[in-house]
């Protein structure tokens, strides 16, 4: 049985401020990324798709719950959307441990 996705609206808003872990070549970065813009505008999921898909060796991102940020880490818990070269921002909840990562400088 194939599994159907639920396509996210690009022009929608993030639901919540995410965690994105993206692979590009055999790396994965680890990104921040606030539901609302320092503007005070809404970051929509074709923000995040149109950025890294044009990314040289962009492979795929997993969007989970940012649940918390200190000056050198992020906290998420919890999968909520996928999206790779193939396919466009769809729902893909997984219930996750909370995880922690140290910011890059």
């Amino acid at each position: 049985m194939i599994e159907e996705k639920d396509y996210l609206d690009l022009t929608e808003p993030l639901m919540v401020d995410t965690y994105l872990r993206v692979k590009i070549g055999n790396n994965f970065i680890h990104y921040g990324v606030p539901r609302e813009r320092k503007d005070g505008t809404l970051r929509c999921y074709g923000d995040l798709y149109k950025h890294f898909t044009q990314r040289k060796g962009f492979r795929f991102a997993i969007g989970s719950i940012l649940i918390g940020e200190t000056p050198t880490h992020w906290e998420g818990k919890n999968n909520y959307f996928y999206f790779s070269t193939k396919d466009t921002p769809y729902l893909s909840f997984k219930e996750t441990q909370v995880f922690t990562t140290p910011k890059r400088k």
